[in-house]
């Protein structure tokens, strides 16, 4: 149980609500991917620049924006404030050693949930935090990995399939 355990040693000192990140950085750049989608079309860009997707927001569709990598500070002070989240639900992004909770402020919801995975190479159990930020017109996720975790839902966006681009978010 004690390779779960991150090193707090970084929040002493710091004012509540700082943004600190707690974990493993596991990948070197961050990766950021808006799909935005109504019942009539769907639209997926991939870029560097994260300033740029979020001006892009579209009030009249869902804006899906996937962030990969939560080690990235500037990113997640860039979205907390563009999307008006609390000091509070911004910290948690980053640190990736706390148990699944929800935190609801000003209609915007955030999520934080563990993922766990097997891997059968090493006989070993890994976890990857999943955070869910939620609004009426958009959703944003931040996962510490690249991952295939979302893909069906993805597909099933893209091809129209089932209830899904007629659901919001």
């Amino acid at each position: 149980m004690a390779r779960f355990l991150k090193n707090r040693s970084k929040l002493m000192g710091k004012a509540p609500g700082s943004v600190v990140f707690i974990g493993k950085k596991k990948m070197e750049q961050s990766r950021f991917r808006l799909i935005q989608y109504n019942q009539d079309r769907c639209n997926e860009v991939e870029s560097d620049n994260l300033k740029q997707l979020l001006k892009a927001f579209d009030p009249e569709c869902v804006n899906w924006l996937n962030i990969d990598g939560v080690h990235d500070l500037q990113a997640i002070e860039l979205v907390a404030q563009h999307v008006g989240l609390s000091p509070l639900q911004t910290e948690s992004i980053a640190n990736t050693d706390q148990r699944p909770r929800m935190l609801d402020h000003n209609k915007v919801m955030a999520i934080f949930l563990k993922m766990l995975r097997f891997d059968p190479e090493l006989v070993k159990v890994s976890t990857d935090q999943i955070t869910f930020i939620l609004d009426g017109h958009f959703l944003i996720t931040f996962q510490e990995n690249v991952g295939s975790l979302f893909d069906p839902i993805r597909e099933r966006i893209r091809t129209s399939s089932g209830k899904l681009r007629s659901s919001g978010p």
